[in-house]
C-alpha cells in the first residue's frame, strides 16, 4: 500500500469533478491529520497569528525521505495560533523549523492552512461533515 502525503491527497481531490468523488478520495486517505487540517481551515475559532510563511530553506529530499511530515506535525500547529501566548518570534521560529523538515510541497500547504484557504472549492464545511458527522 503507497501512503500518499496530504498534498497528493489534495491533488487527487483537486482532479474530482463531484463532490461524490471528493467525498471518496478523502474517505480513502482519512486520518487524524487530514481531518485536523480540515479542522484549522474551517474553523472560524481557529486563528493563527503568523499570516505568511516565514523566509526558509526548503529540504531538497524527494517525498517521503524528508525528515518531517504534515502527518506528525499537524497536531502541533495549534502552537501557532493566536489563542496560544507565545511571542511572534518563537513562533516564527516554530513554523520556520517545520517548513525546512518536511517536503517542499507541505510547507507550500502550510502556508495555505495558515491563510485558511486550500483553494479547493469542492471541499465545504457541509461536505466535511457528511463525511466525519461527529468532527
Amino acid at each position: 500500500m503507497n501512503i500518499k502525503i496530504i498534498p497528493e491527497i489534495l491533488d487527487d481531490v483537486l482532479q474530482c469533478k463531484t463532490p461524490e468523488e471528493v467525498k471518496a478520495v478523502l474517505l480513502k486517505n482519512q486520518s487524524p491529520a487530514l481531518k485536523l487540517m480540515f479542522h484549522y481551515v474551517f474553523d472560524p475559532r481557529a486563528i493563527f497569528t503568523i499570516k505568511e510563511l516565514p523566509k526558509y530553506k526548503p529540504d531538497p529530499g524527494p517525498v517521503g525521505i524528508n525528515p518531517n511530515s504534515l502527518f506528525v506535525e499537524m497536531r502541533r500547529l495549534y502552537v501557532l495560533l493566536d489563542s496560544m501566548k507565545i511571542s511572534l518570534k518563537k513562533k516564527t521560529e516554530i513554523l520556520t523549523m517545520i517548513c525546512e523538515s518536511v517536503h517542499p510541497s507541505e510547507a507550500e500547504l502550510l502556508g495555505k492552512i495558515i491563510k485558511k484557504d486550500l483553494g479547493i472549492p469542492l471541499i465545504t464545511v457541509d461536505l466535511l461533515k457528511e463525511i466525519w458527522p461527529k468532527g
